[in-house]
This record gives structure tokens, sequence and C-alpha cells, in this order.
């Protein structure tokens, strides 16, 4: 046998816990293990039927490992379940002990040291049990706390691993070697079933960990939307977005969110591989001790919100959990955990603040590609406008604006700066700049534009993969028409032409309310230019390239940046062509 016997599955996902305060059992050998675990093992003759109990939890988690692997290959796949010799109705499990262990799994705080702690009570509670029966009970007891298993789906390679490890029938005697080959064997292969068991409980149930104690038999939440309390079981297989806050100074926050719940019932139902239907948002307050007053306002707050909120009064089981693992620190986090209860953001609250919607699936990885997103266009707008360095380091909403048409060019201006001058944008503190592309002189725009171009067929050539890609596409085909970018420091939030976004700025009055509603400018700002949007017929668009730019082997389809047509423009020459048949005169 090998030096390690916990299989690597196993060892990974007790490997991603803190480290506690003594040496992590992953360093032990099985010497070490198995002179810690005999200890709490005696010979007492006393015998206990865990067969029907083997057999039920066996069953248990075949069909959760079979669910789990139909789900992986979307095919169907047959169970072979182990026939009970002894009927259930003439066997009574004892449910005391099981709920008893049940619950220290439960409430085992996360990181190794802790589970070996709790792994070391439970042997120390089942002394007298036979090592298979230490391993069968304490499976049951995790069996018991999640019912049929459906968790399992989502982590079928721990399922596996534990029955692999408790299915001791069927086997040919002659595989089978001596026992004095395998009796240190046997207890330091119980030690990882049952830790194996504690780990898997934890990741499940983090949220039950951080709020409820262990008497909380049914465990609810308040569901702001439709005002009643419902069961914890709600965010089961979910990812969860936990805000977690005190409640004073937290609307700007709830605003925030409220406009991240608004955008997950949104279409695209789909985004980056994620279901938005998957997303929830649980708001987690924390209060030292709960007066009237902060009753009455956990009230009032509770009406602003459309999702889900911790109604319980009392200590939270895991405050210090939430302080010292999550890092709060008395002001607003948004932990995101996945459906498995791994915290896979720590906090997501500047990513959010920042790019809102946009930043879905809030992971950390996602912040860093979007903001790279668009490095491409302001290296080359700065080179044309170096002033732009200076306003793109803050939080400044910036309007960049292009085209000929001189009407147009003054009817924006006066509609920004009438915006600037609103009272609720002084109490929102926000500030506007706005630059017109080319105001102070023209030939950048040439220059800029040459730069873009020159940009686009580089990636044409070498067939690039890159998103950005899809951006400069758009800003190419937007040159033909007068073109508004809007963006929050440098974080793009709006490309598109020029007559939408100019009756966007026009109506400002029609949803000013919704500046401070929703969160912000650009959310307030997005949301009703995406109304404008959907009122209008949108016309695509067309754009030349000098034909000395392209290789005859790169005359691949291009798709046009309406993503609600779909189809590819037509190639006639090296001028691409909407599929519509809009013309357009290309302007200098």
């Amino acid at each position: 046998m090998s030096s390690s016997i916990a299989p690597a599955s196993i060892a990974s996902n007790v490997s991603t816990y803190h480290q506690g305060k003594t040496l992590s059992p992953l360093a032990w050998s099985d010497d070490k293990i198995f002179e810690t675990v005999y200890i709490t093992h005696i010979h007492t003759g006393e015998t206990h039927n865990v067969e029907p109990l083997f057999n039920l939890t066996s069953n248990i988690l075949r069909c959760s490992t079979a669910l789990a692997d139909s789900v992986a290959s979307k095919a169907e796949t047959h169970v072979d379940l182990i026939e009970d010799q002894v009927p259930l109705s003439a066997y009574e499990p004892p449910f005391r002990k099981l709920k008893q262990i049940s619950s220290q799994m439960m409430s085992t705080l996360p990181g190794e040291h802790h589970a070996h702690l709790t792994t070391m009570s439970i042997l120390k509670q089942l002394k007298s049990y036979a090592w298979n029966g230490k391993a069968i009970f304490a499976l049951a007891a995790f069996s018991l706390e999640y019912g049929n298993f459906w968790h399992l789906v989502q982590t079928p390679t721990v399922g596996k691993s534990l029955l692999e490890r408790l299915s001791t029938k069927g086997y040919d005697n002659k595989d089978v070697p001596p026992l004095s080959d395998i009796g240190q064997d046997i207890p330091v292969a119980v030690y990882w079933v049952i830790i194996t068991a504690i780990i898997c409980a934890y990741h499940l149930d983090l949220l039950m960990v951080l709020i409820f104690h262990n008497e909380a038999q049914d465990p609810l939440v308040f569901d702001c939307l439709k005002r009643q309390m419902v069961s914890i079981e709600v965010f089961r297989k979910k990812h969860v977005l936990v805000f977690i806050s005190g409640l004073d100074s937290i609307r700007n926050e709830v605003r925030l969110l409220n406009s991240i719940y608004d955008g997950l019932q949104h279409d695209p139902s789909e985004l980056k591989g994620y279901r938005k239907e998957d997303f929830k948002i649980l708001w987690i307050p924390i209060v030292d001790e709960w007066t009237l007053l902060h009753k009455a306002e956990f009230d009032n707050l509770k009406l602003e919100m459309p999702w889900y909120v911790v109604e319980y009064f009392k200590p939270l089981a895991g405050i210090r959990l939430i302080r010292e693992d999550l890092n709060y620190k008395n002001k607003p986090i948004v932990p995101v955990l996945n459906p498995q209860g791994r915290v896979v953001n720590y906090n997501a609250m500047h990513m959010i603040f920042v790019w809102g919607i946009d930043a879905f699936p809030f992971r950390p990885t996602y912040d860093e590609s979007l903001t790279q997103k668009w490095n491409w266009f302001w290296a080359e707008m700065k080179k044309a406008f170096p002033r732009l360095q200076d306003l793109i380091k803050g939080n400044t909403f910036i309007f960049i604006s292009g085209g000929t048409d001189s009407k147009w060019t003054q009817d924006l201006a006066l509609a920004i700066e009438k915006i600037k001058r609103q009272e609720i944008i002084r109490k929102a503190d926000v500030v506007i700049e706005h630059y017109h592309f080319g105001k102070e002189d023209k030939r950048i725009v040439a220059r800029f534009w040459i730069g873009i171009e020159s940009l686009f067929v580089n990636m044409i050539q070498k067939k690039s993969k890159d998103p950005a890609l899809d951006q400069i596409k758009s800003l190419l085909c937007l040159n033909v028409d007068d073109w508004v970018l809007l963006s929050k420091g440098p974080n793009v939030k709006l490309l598109d032409r020029g007559d939408l976004m100019l009756a966007t700025a026009v109506e400002f009055d029609i949803w000013k309310e919704k500046v401070f509603k929703k969160a912000g400018f650009d959310v307030a700002f997005k949301e009703y230019y995406e109304r404008k949007k959907q009122q209008q017929l949108e016309s695509c668009s067309a754009d030349k390239y000098p034909a000395d730019s392209y290789p005859g082997d790169i005359l691949d389809p291009i798709y046009g940046p309406d993503t609600k047509c779909g189809n590819s423009m037509e190639i006639a020459s090296v001028s691409y062509k909407c599929c519509h048949g809009h013309t357009h005169q290309k302007r200098a």
C-alpha cells in the first residue's frame, strides 16, 4: 500500500482548508495516524449490527454518484443496488447518536486542525464499534443530514472515494491479503473516511455554519420578494453572493446589489457558461446586540431588497469565522460561494461597484480580464489625447464622442452640460467629463482610425481569438456614424451610435431618479439606453479597409456588431457590407 491512504481527490479537498494551529494531519505518516487513532479503540466484546446501515448508506451513495455521472455525461446510468437481507422494517437505526455525530460534522470550523479534532471526537464516541462499523456509522451520519445526497452531483469524486472505501462486499478471497499485513491500514483508512465526510459536510453547508446554531432544526431565511420565510435549502446547488454588513450607511450597497439582482433576471439567461438563475443573493446583518431600534432599521432595509435575508436575532454561530476567515472588518463585503460551499471570491464588492452585472459570474479572474479588454482603445486614444491619462485614473464618468455632424455634436455637448448641472448629480457626487474627439486637431482623427484599423488587420491576419476583437469591430463599424463611448475611469460601460446616446442624455429628466435607485449614474444611463435601443430598429454598418492590407488567404467571414442579427457580412473584394444591404459613405 502507498504511504498515503487518502486518495488525491480527498487530499485536495482537505488541503483547501486554512492551516490550523497544529501540524496538519496531511503531513502525518500512516504510523503517526495509526498511533493517534488506535488508542481510541476499545475491545468490549459488544456487537453492533451495522450491515443494514451499510446497505442503506451504500445504496444512497450509489444512486447519488450515478446521478452525478449521468449529469456529467448527459446519459442515463443504471445502478445495481445492494439487496438487504434484513428488512428495514425490522431495523431501528440509532438515530440519536447519528444526529449527534451529524451535528458535530455540521458545526466543525474550517481548518485541518478542527476537522482532525472532530474526527477524533467521533472515533471516541464509537470506541466500542468494530473498525468497519466506525466508518459506516460516520458516513451514515453524513447521509442523514443530506437526505438522498443530491449535492453529490456537484462533488461526485468525493462520493466515489468514500464509497470505494466502504464497499467491502463482493470481493474475491484470493485478492485479500493476510490480516497481519493490513491490520494497521484499516484504522488509518477509517480515519480518512471520517475526516473526508467532515470536510465534505463543511463545504456543502458553509451557510449553516455561518448563521445557525445546532438547535436550529429547520433553518429559515426571509424571502423579501415573497415576504415569507423559506428553507435555507433554496441555496442548495446555487452560487451565493453573501452580503455581510452592519445596518448603518449601507443603502448605496443595497442599491448596487439591487441592480445586480435586476441584471440576473434579464436576458441572456446564460452567460460565460453559467446560468443566471443559479445565482442568489443573501444578506447576513452583523449586529452585536439587537435592540428595538436595530430591528426597526432592519425592517426598513428589508423593504428595499428583493432577495434573501437572514432574520436571526441570536448571535451568529460563525461570527468568528466571518471576522477571521472572511476578513469582515465592519465594512460591507460580498464573498461568493460556489455550489460546493467553497469561497471562490472573498470580496466581490469592488468589482461589482466598478462593473455592475458585467462582473458576472463574479470571479476575481474576470475583474482583470474586464479591465484589460479595453486596453487597446486607451492606448490609441492617449496617443491622440494625452490628458485622458489623468481623467481615467479615478472614477470620473467620461463621454468620448466622435463624428462630423456639427449639430449633433453641439446637441450632445449641451445635453451633457445640462446633466452636470443637475442637483441630483451633485448629491450623488458624480463627476462627468466630455471630450469630443478631434475638436482641437482634426488630424488626430485620421491617425487614430489608422491605428485602430492596423490593429484590426493584424489580429485578423493572426486569426486572433482575443475577445477585444469584437470591440474593435464594433468601433470600426461606428466610424461611419456619430458615436459615443461612456466609461467610468478606464472601465468602458457603453459604446454605440450617437443618436441613441444623445436621446438618452436629452431625456435625463425621465430617468434621473434612477441614479440613486440603480446605484450609480452609469447603471441608470445604461438601463435607459437599453430601453431606447429596443425601441429602434438598428441598422448595421459597413466599413472598408485597404486591399493591400489583406493577404488572399484571410478573407474569412466577418460577423457584424449587431448581436441580434447574428449573420455574417457579405464579402465583396475586401469591403464589408451589411447583410441587410445598408450602405454608408465612410467619413474622413
